[in-house]
C-alpha cells in the first residue's frame, strides 16, 4: 500500500490545517482545531465540558476542536465552523483508494435532536478545496468516548486519478456546545508495479509473476504484480 496521507500529529497538523468558514476573530484561536497531548481536559473562557481525552498510550498527540467558548451576550451564541483540511495530493495511478482514522465526537445535544445545530462532516474536495463533495452524511450522534475513539474507514475508489484531491473533517455547530477529536488519519491505496526488479550482490530468490508462485519472475524484466 501506498499512502498519500499518514498523519498522527506527533509532530504538528502536518499535512493538515485548520480553515475557519466562520469567521469570530476574538474566538478563533479557541476553537480552531489544534494539537493537544494526552490526556488532555478541556479548558478556557466559559468552558463547561470536562472530559479526559486520551487518544492513545501515554503522551501522545491527536487533533482538537471545541465550541465550548461561552456566549457572545444574552441569547447570543457564537457559530463554529471548522474544517481539519488536508494538503492536495495526487491520486493518479492508484487502483483504489481508502481514507481511514479514529474520532471522538461528544455532540451537546441528545441523538435525533437539534440536527442542523451541531454536526459533523467527512468530505472530498477534487478542486483543491473550492468544493467539497460529502461522503459521510451529517454525523449528528455521539461517536465514541473520550478515551476510546471510534475507527471510521471510507472507500474513496471513486476518487482516483485526481491531481487536486483533499479530504476534510468537518465540525459546525450553531450555538454553545461541545467538541471532536481526530487521531490518526490514513489516505493509501494500491498501484501497479512498473519497476523492473534487479538483484545483485546475492543469489536470485524465490519471486514469482502470479499470486499462486508458478510463473517465476526474470531478473530485470518489469514486474506489474
Amino acid at each position: 500500500m501506498i499512502h498519500l496521507i499518514d498523519e498522527n500529529f506527533e509532530s504538528g497538523l502536518g499535512s493538515f490545517s485548520n480553515v475557519h468558514y466562520t469567521n469570530n476573530p476574538t474566538k478563533n484561536a479557541e476553537t480552531a482545531w489544534q494539537i493537544k497531548t494526552s490526556a488532555f481536559v478541556p479548558s478556557g473562557s466559559g468552558a463547561t465540558w470536562f472530559p479526559a481525552i486520551q487518544s492513545n498510550f501515554g503522551a501522545n498527540n491527536f487533533a482538537f476542536v471545541t465550541s465550548d467558548i461561552g456566549t457572545c451576550g444574552a441569547s447570543c451564541y457564537y457559530t463554529v465552523d471548522n474544517g481539519l483540511v488536508s494538503n492536495t495530493v495526487n491520486s493518479t495511478g492508484f487502483l483504489n483508494l481508502t481514507l481511514k482514522f479514529r474520532m471522538y465526537f461528544d455532540r451537546y445535544y441528545p441523538t435525533g435532536s437539534f440536527l442542523p445545530d451541531e454536526l459533523m462532516t467527512i468530505d472530498v474536495s477534487t478542486d483543491s478545496g473550492t468544493t467539497w463533495i460529502p461522503i459521510s452524511g451529517n454525523i449528528t450522534n455521539d461517536i465514541g468516548y473520550g478515551t476510546r475513539f471510534m475507527d471510521f474507514s471510507y472507500d474513496l475508489s471513486g476518487y482516483i486519478n485526481q491531481t487536486n484531491l483533499k479530504v476534510r473533517i468537518r465540525y459546525y455547530t450553531s450555538t454553545w456546545a461541545n467538541g471532536a477529536a481526530v487521531d490518526d488519519i490514513e489516505l493509501y491505496g494500491a498501484k501497479p508495479l512498473s519497476t523492473a526488479l534487479n538483484w545483485s550482490g546475492i543469489p536470485m530468490p524465490d519471486v514469482y509473476s502470479d499470486a499462486a508462485t508458478t510463473i517465476p519472475y526474470v531478473s530485470g524484466s518489469p514486474a506489474t504484480t
